[in-house]
């Protein structure tokens, strides 16, 4: 079987250093389709190199396939050919090629390699041809985590940002956004100061990128302290958020939320406030039915918005715990609904907390009943209530014989209610459950 494999790929060599262009094109093609399906045809790397002679762009592309895919094994053979490279990266006679050329040449992540790249990404983004510049910027991170410092010394960050201040192109726009983003992480240095207008430029652009890249940014806007940026289109900055609340990535929905938090305590207008506040307890309870750990998360965030910036939920049955939740997530929902509950709803919510007091899990239990008593103590007209409540319950589970632990846990609770209200003979009518 080894031997077969050895003469295919001995014959595979012969063909790609044959003087004839055709053996030339069916053998790469051959090469590149081993490749695909998992064979290891590093062994051909010098030979697949020689054809980079040929000036022959849909030979160019194979080959190009195949070095991104064997180069860092043969770095110095690579380095053999960078004539190759730089001379393709600069033809003018096919975008395709020139693109090609210095992706291939950044995904190869080689400090020599990277300073003859340099000069032609000077040119390159500044080409006439959009995909050119966009590949050209999209290798600016990996050069940069190969060779820090580099972009920098070469003025190429520079020519960057001027990008970023007056590129018309979105696409374009957008990669130079990330790629400066992701160069200030690497780095760990502030190249850029956001403007009111960019950040409006920006937020505009959001739609022609994918939701992480939109993710990325966001965060990055959140990463800004100086308020005067947001202050002075801050209408207009909340109008353009707020579409990215009815969002399906909840990561994208989270980090918007993030941020209108950020600048909302900067709104003056309380029907802009309004606005805020409807949007981000609607996106809020539609994430709620998603998986249970994204619905955990975005309880937690409910309940820091109810409590932080009092956010009311009109319809607060989406957080009526669900029979197949995990103990995590009922303790969690039995809480916020004890935070949302009104003058005007309490009453539900104390009904469907207590039927939570009957859960197998023991802590899903005793936490309905230490809501109960929250609610109690947070409207005073609802002491009456949830004494009747509780008593229903042990009754109940009386009938049952599964009352011990249910007096253990709410007896102290309906000893203190009772003393509140003055029904002392409501506790008296349980001393024979014990």
């Amino acid at each position: 079987m080894s031997s077969g494999v050895s003469r295919e790929l001995k014959i595979l060599e012969e063909d790609l250093l044959s003087k004839k262009i055709s053996k030339k094109v069916e053998a790469i093609r051959k090469v590149i389709i081993l490749m695909n399906t998992g064979r290891n045809v590093s062994s051909l790397f010098f030979a697949v190199m020689k054809c980079l002679e040929l000036q022959n762009t849909e030979i160019k592309k194979l080959v190009y396939l195949y070095i991104g895919q064997y180069a860092k094994e043969h770095q110095s053979e690579a380095m053999m050919v960078v004539n190759s490279f730089i001379r393709d990266a600069n033809d003018k006679s096919s975008p395709l090629l020139r693109a090609i050329a210095i992706r291939t040449m950044s995904n190869l992540q080689v400090k020599e390699l990277n300073e003859y790249l340099t000069p032609t990404l000077l040119v390159s983004l500044k080409d006439s041809d959009v995909y050119v510049r966009k590949i050209s910027i999209l290798a600016l991170p990996r050069i940069n985590e190969v060779s820090p410092g580099l972009l920098r010394k070469k003025g190429i960050l520079d020519l960057v940002i001027e990008i970023i201040k007056h590129e018309k192109n979105s696409p374009i726009f957008i990669s130079a956004v990330l790629a400066i983003i992701e160069i200030q992480k690497f780095d760990k240095v502030k190249l850029f100061s956001w403007s009111t207008s960019l950040l409006i430029k920006c937020l505009d652009a959001l739609s022609d990128c994918n939701e992480w890249s939109q993710i990325e940014i966001l965060e990055e806007f959140c990463q800004i302290e100086d308020n005067e940026v947001f202050a002075s289109k801050l209408e207009e900055i909340v109008d353009r958020l707020c579409t990215r609340l009815s969002h399906s990535n909840p990561a994208l929905i989270g980090v918007s939320t993030k941020l209108l938090l950020k600048i909302s305590t900067l709104l003056k207008s309380n029907k802009m406030k309004e606005i805020v506040v409807k949007k981000l307890s609607s996106s809020l309870v539609s994430l709620i039915a998603m998986t249970p750990e994204v619905a955990w998360v975005f309880l937690k965030t409910a309940k820091f918005l109810v409590n932080s910036f009092s956010i009311s939920f009109n319809n607060f049955r989406p957080f009526f715990p669900k029979f197949n939740d995990s103990p995590l997530l009922k303790i969690e929902k039995l809480q916020l609904l004890t935070d949302i509950a009104l003058e005007s709803t309490y009453e539900p919510i104390i009904v469907e907390i207590a039927e939570h007091c009957y859960d197998l899990e023991s802590n899903v239990s005793r936490e309905a009943m230490n809501q109960l008593n929250r609610i109690s103590r947070r409207f005073p007209l609802s002491i009456y209530l949830v004494c009747n409540t509780l008593t229903k319950v042990w009754n109940s589970a009386a009938e049952s014989g599964g009352v011990e632990n249910l007096v253990n846990e709410g007896l102290p609770i309906l000893e203190d209610l009772s003393s509140i209200a003055c029904k002392e003979d409501i506790v008296e009518g349980f001393k024979g459950l014990w």
